[in-house]
């Protein structure tokens, strides 16, 4: 089932960044943050609920948990679901831009200590404030060998995140956390330049206190996961039928202005049981994406 997934990685990416630019794009008068410039924004649907066949066309995702999914199908709904320090922008002409989506800004002497400044007045969707202490704290989770994520490695270049992988330590050392000063200083073990793109990856996302509060956070997925970003889930995930996504309209992130919401109501990812089933289902018009085998 992996190797079926991974086979139709590329297709999905192309059909999933659709989706996420139709679910979330901004209305055509927003500007971009770092050249004042007006941009456009990706055209898609606007209200009602999206229903995606093509995700889930061969089952069930391992994990939807930002920290822990490894396969692209899953990683969407994380994607939804939360928002990190930085995400790209491919509503332009040419090379995508980095922008800051909980990060207002960021900056390093040497590429080797970085310092993000987070916007002000980000919350999740419970109305509790995403904090500087709530990537640190999920960030050490991601690491963590209690958690035992695929996608661990991902961290690998902070300083301390490696020991804690390990299980020789619980806390990365390269991560400060200043809640007063709204600052992420984080210390790499070498210099990376590229660093600031890294962290768009979900598993960099934020963690509210109610994931930190169960007795086992490997089952955070099973529950409803509390996210900050634009859409958010008002019912756990419905093991081999559905996810389903509203729209979260306290969400004032993303890389566009504040303020501006998801096009959709929401999105509805239906599991299917095997391809046939789901091209069959979009065939007949129960879905707008799918899988064409």
């Amino acid at each position: 089932m992996r190797r079926q997934r991974r086979s139709f990685t590329f297709l999905a990416l192309i059909l999933g960044l659709s989706l996420v630019a139709a679910a979330c794009g901004g209305d055509d008068d927003d500007e971009s943050s770092d050249a004042g410039e007006t941009a456009e924004q990706p055209e898609g649907p606007e209200g009602g609920t999206l229903i995606d066949l093509q995700n889930f066309a061969q089952g069930e995702p391992d994990h939807i948990d930002p920290a822990l999914a490894g396969v692209l199908q899953g990683a969407q709904v994380g994607a939804l679901l939360y928002d990190g320090l930085t995400e790209f922008d491919f509503s332009g002409e040419g090379d995508p831009e980095l922008k800051g989506q909980v990060a207002e800004s960021w900056e390093s002497e040497d590429g080797q200590t970085w310092v993000f400044t987070l916007k002000e007045d980000q919350v999740f969707s419970d109305g509790s404030p995403v904090l500087p202490s709530s990537f640190k704290k999920a960030w050490d989770r991601a690491a963590s060998d209690d958690l035992a994520s695929e996608i661990s490695y991902h961290l690998a270049p902070i300083a301390g995140a490696t020991e804690v992988t390990e299980g020789t330590a619980d806390e990365i050392t390269g991560l400060t956390a200043d809640d007063e000063a709204n600052t992420l200083t984080v210390e790499l073990t070498d210099p990376f330049w590229d660093f600031p793109a890294v962290v768009s990856h979900p598993v960099f996302s934020p963690m509210p206190e109610a994931v930190f509060e169960l007795d086992d956070s490997t089952q955070w997925e099973q529950d409803i996961m509390i996210g900050n970003g634009p859409f958010m889930q008002e019912e756990p995930w419905e093991h081999e039928v559905t996810i389903n996504l509203v729209r979260n309209d306290e969400w004032n992130g993303g890389i566009y202005e504040d303020g501006t919401l998801a096009k959709l109501d929401g999105v509805e990812f239906r599991i299917s049981a095997d391809l046939d089933s789901a091209y069959a289902d979009f065939e007949a018009g129960n879905g707008d994406t799918g899988y064409i085998p």
